[in-house]
């Protein structure tokens, strides 16, 4: 650290109370037998420091300081000696044997003090005892000449006491104290939102995956979605005069201005008002109801999975996935991707799907047209154009507007298929098959009675163990802790399974019912203008395959075969038995 000049001390009033002091033990001494030459080695200073009282406006302070301690050690070397050699008493000039050294010495040095400096940001002292004097000091003296020179602080003990045992050397003894400055506020993304550019996942061969780049998270309506550590006042500092030291207090930041939030009540918060998603557009965080892609869905937004419904307003290019728990509508093209919804899938730019689409819905499938794709609808599929090598799947499928025609793949509907045209003219084999929900009803009440069988059996077992257990309390009047624990088990079990079964029964009856009306159903393929050979045409059990162009055609069973009627229209209720 740079060190300015070292304390100022007033030398030339230092050298008068040296002069006075040492006028006075002068006469002491001169009164003693003997005492003439010793008051006269000791008058040989007086010029001296008279000399020194003159000099103390222009000789440097160090110089002073050097020529004093020289006087000072000079005067007390002849009373010393004079008292070794037994010519004089210490108590002549004030002195003891035990501390010999003149009372106005000890004085002058204690006056002078440590050779004392401070640092340039006066934040530090240093301090020295010159050698030959440490025996003039004590930790008090050093202390309140530290005192007397107007310094505050954290003293340093350890290092006053090393300025006794090291004389001539400096040590730090007095630090002020630093300010502090006030924190700003921090604001906390508790989403953990990155970029949209996204951070790609690391998989376990520690490749990245730049499909997967984790950029948009789900909020709830009164989730907290920005927290606010306020921010503090500083504390100002002192220097080692004690003077304060100025610091500046923490800054507070504002929230952004994020839409569809609100200050939560402590004001350190942000809440989401929505049910949606949150996601970064640039530095700005946006909080939706639906999620917007502005364009493509690809290496730029990664896959989307998002609670809420999605709007991508280009492509989702081959190899990319969107997924939301509501609706999905893609207004460019779907490659070979995956789009899954809880609710509805809307396709007005079609499907491309290059063996490799994969588009399902809990809902409706709505598309202009399908090539080379899986789809499936728990609903219905409507499709406003062709639909070629495909697999289809819903329990409604509709084929509306131009070329509304199915040329090969697989379609599998619960109750009616309809389109312009089924097959083609060169007979490329294309699948119709109706009846689906049937076998899964059946397969669904398979399964339900093998559980109930199952759980009827442990029912049973655990009924008897507990009348087992029951007996044996009546005959021995209690049960032994273990066999107590274990009935209590035992009884508990029970009332689980009842529960159980309670439910597998009403699911069982259901599916039955269920079941009941399947068998019910009227089942249709319909085309409006032609069934072409090769197609294959399935209700349930029943196949018809044509051997020439049918024109507009209606299939259903009667009796045990399928016939083959004019077309007719066939309109749905909003929520009809297909649906159930």
């Amino acid at each position: 650290m740079n060190e300015s000049t070292q304390v100022a001390v007033n030398y030339a009033e230092i050298a008068v109370h040296l002069k006075k002091g040492l006028e006075q033990t002068i006469d002491a001494v001169e009164r003693q037998p003997g005492g003439g030459p010793i008051a006269n080695q000791l008058r040989a200073s007086l010029s001296l420091i008279q000399q020194l009282q003159d000099w103390a406006v222009n000789l440097p302070a160090i110089r002073l300081r050097t020529i004093l301690f020289s006087v000072i050690k000079s005067l007390d070397d002849i009373l010393r000696r004079s008292v070794s050699a037994g010519k004089l008493a210490p108590e002549v000039y004030g002195a003891t044997a035990e501390h010999p050294s003149a009372p106005f010495l000890v004085d002058t040095v204690l006056r002078i003090g440590p050779e004392v400096h401070v640092s340039q940001d006066q934040m530090t002292v240093r301090a020295l005892i010159d050698k030959g004097f440490e025996q003039y000091w004590n930790p008090d003296l050093i202390k309140a000449g530290l005192e007397r020179l107007g310094f505050h602080g954290d003293l340093i003990e350890k290092n006053i006491d090393l300025l006794l045992r090291k004389p001539g050397r400096l040590f730090k003894v007095v630090t002020g104290k630093y300010p502090v400055p006030g924190t700003d506020a921090v604001i906390e993304d508790c989403l953990d939102l990155h970029p949209s550019t996204g951070v790609p996942a690391i998989q376990e061969n520690g490749r990245a995956n730049f499909k997967e780049l984790d950029w948009i998270r789900s909020v709830k309506a009164g989730q907290i979605v920005l927290k606010k550590t306020p921010p503090t006042p500083g504390i100002p500092g002192l220097n080692v005069y004690g003077e304060p030291i100025p610091c500046r207090d923490g800054i507070d930041i504002p929230f952004p201005s994020i839409p569809n939030t609100v200050p939560g009540e402590d004001g350190l918060s942000l809440v989401s008002t929505v049910d949606g998603c949150a996601y970064k557009d640039g530095p700005r965080i946006i909080i939706a109801p639906i999620l917007e892609i502005p364009g493509d869905v690809d290496y730029t937004t990664g896959n989307i999975r998002s609670a809420v419904s999605v709007h991508v307003r280009g492509n989702v290019l081959s190899g990319f996935t969107v997924e939301s728990e509501q609706d999905i509508l893609v207004q460019g093209t779907v490659e070979g991707s995956r789009i899954h919804a809880r609710g509805n899938v809307f396709l007005p730019g079609g499907v491309q799907g290059k063996s490799e689409a994969h588009i399902q819905a809990d809902h409706r499938v709505e598309a202009k047209f399908i090539n080379a794709a899986w789809v499936c609808a728990g609903e219905s599929l409507l499709v406003h154009g062709s639909v070629i090598q495909s697999f289809l799947r819903a329990p409604r499928i509709a084929l509306i507007e131009r070329n509304a025609e199915i040329l090969g793949g697989l379609a599998e509907a619960a109750d009616d298929l309809c389109a312009d045209v089924i097959g083609s003219e060169i007979g490329v084999r294309t699948r119709i098959h109706l009846g689906y929900d049937l076998a899964e009803i059946t397969q669904k009440i398979h399964t339900l009675k093998a559980t109930l069988e199952s759980l009827q059996d442990r029912r049973a077992k655990t009924a008897a163990r507990i009348t087992s257990l029951s007996d044996i309390e009546k005959k021995a009047g209690s049960l032994s802790p273990s066999q107590a624990a274990v009935l209590s088990k035992m009884k508990s079990n029970l009332a689980k399974l009842d529960k159980i079964l309670v439910d597998k029964q009403k699911q069982c009856l259901q599916a039955e019912e269920a079941l009941q009306k399947a068998n019910a159903k009227v089942r249709m393929v319909r085309a409006r203008k032609q069934i072409f050979p090769g197609a294959e045409i399935r209700i349930q059990e029943h196949t018809f395959v044509p051997t020439k162009p049918t024109g507009p055609a209606t299939l259903v069973v009667s009796g045990d075969q399928i016939a083959v009627l004019p077309f007719q229209e066939r309109h749905f209720e909003e929520k009809d038995e297909a649906d159930e």
